[in-house]
């Protein structure tokens, strides 16, 4: 199998799925198996082969998803994660009732990325129910994430000590969904066995 390549198509032979097509730069290929696994992570084979799946809550809410991004130039010896974490999500809501700050949520993770002044950062919400199957959808959370990491990175700037001279350098390469399809098998399991284990 080759990077840059996408499921195209399931080859169905009755309702079983015998292989599936993909495509690339070279064009349409078919690949047949004994066993096909869907492995998209959003069900994309099932789907397309007619297999039950459900989105959400079924009632167009979804988890929640996010841009991450991630900030150079802090100052390690002044920052102080504990700091942040005790005092962030109060100093977020206090900007936001300002009106300084078009923020999406209050609180978030800045994690040490082990190369000296760099932090990851999961905190850009998007504040709208974003369908994982749905283009228009994937297309305007990634430019909004993209838009709310840079106030993110605003405020952070602005706010927290040893902040001050960071910079975003980076945002997640597609938006961090926590759902699309699940799919419906032979058997559901329901909340308790899962966490029962």
């Amino acid at each position: 199998m080759n990077y840059y390549t996408k499921f195209a198509a399931p080859i169905m032979e009755g309702n079983r799925v015998k292989g599936f097509f993909i495509e690339n730069k070279a064009g349409r290929q078919a690949i047949c198996a004994k066993v096909v696994l869907d492995c998209t992570g959003d069900g994309d084979v099932c789907a397309s082969a007619g297999v039950p799946f459900e989105i959400g809550d079924g009632n167009g809410g979804m988890q929640a998803c996010d841009m991450g991004f991630r900030l150079v130039n802090i100052d390690d010896a002044k920052f102080n994660q504990g700091y942040f974490f005790d005092n962030a999500a109060r100093m977020m809501a206090e900007g936001v009732a300002s009106g300084e700050y078009k923020l999406t949520r209050t609180g978030g993770n800045l994690e040490y990325s082990l190369i000296q002044g760099v932090y990851s950062a999961n905190m850009a919400r998007i504040p709208w129910a974003v369908d994982g199957t749905n283009p228009e959808h994937l297309t305007r959370s990634f430019i909004e994430g993209r838009q709310i990491a840079q106030e993110f990175a605003r405020f952070l700037r602005d706010k927290i000590p040893g902040m001050e001279n960071s910079a975003l350098v980076e945002t997640g390469v597609k938006i961090g969904l926590r759902e699309t399809r699940r799919v419906i098998g032979e058997y559901v399991f329901n909340g308790e066995e899962v966490l029962s284990g």
